[in-house]
């Protein structure tokens, strides 16, 4: 004897309301891991990130011994610092392009970032090595001249800075 099922009661539709929920949880993890960033556990860790802390004021007086044309003013949000250079806009005018940011507090050598209830990033904590790493991929100041100014970095983090970097040693 042959015994088909029924086609109507086949498939998803018929989970109760726990194994749906289960199903769906599962779904949204496997989209959620997509969206998170490369390397994510690293960028997260706010310790690793700390290295050699800097304050701001320090880190605006350094970037002017680097480089005297670099321009560091008030920024458009509260408390920031917009770091800006000389340059050729798109509408051929000569005026201060937009380079980078920080904010007007000790900033940690690495950036990290925060994350969500979810796991996805949310905001970074801006570090002073990445203001600096800005500036030499607009080739506004060259690895040599970061170097001897702010130095090697050194720890777990220091290999994430020479692989953006190696390109521009």
């Amino acid at each position: 004897m042959l015994i088909q099922p029924d086609k109507s009661q086949l498939g998803d539709s018929h989970l109760d309301e726990v194994e749906n929920l289960s199903k769906l949880k599962e779904g949204n993890a496997v989209r959620t891991e997509k969206l998170k960033v490369h390397d994510q556990a690293t960028l997260e860790n706010k310790d690793m990130a700390l290295g050699t802390p800097m304050g701001w004021q320090d880190l605006v007086r350094l970037l002017a011994k680097m480089n005297h044309k670099i321009i560091c003013e008030d920024g458009g949000m509260k408390d920031a610092i917009a770091v800006r250079y000389p340059a050729m806009q798109e509408d051929g005018v000569y005026d201060k392009k937009y380079v980078t940011g920080f904010y007007k507090e000790v900033l940690p050598e690495f950036s990290h970032i925060t994350t969500d209830e979810r796991g996805l990033p949310k905001r970074e904590v801006r570090g002073w090595r990445t203001v600096v790493l800005a500036l030499i991929r607009q080739g506004i100041v060259s690895y040599r001249d970061a170097v001897e100014v702010f130095g090697e970095p050194n720890g777990v983090r220091s290999g994430r800075w020479h692989e953006l970097l190696q390109n521009s040693k």
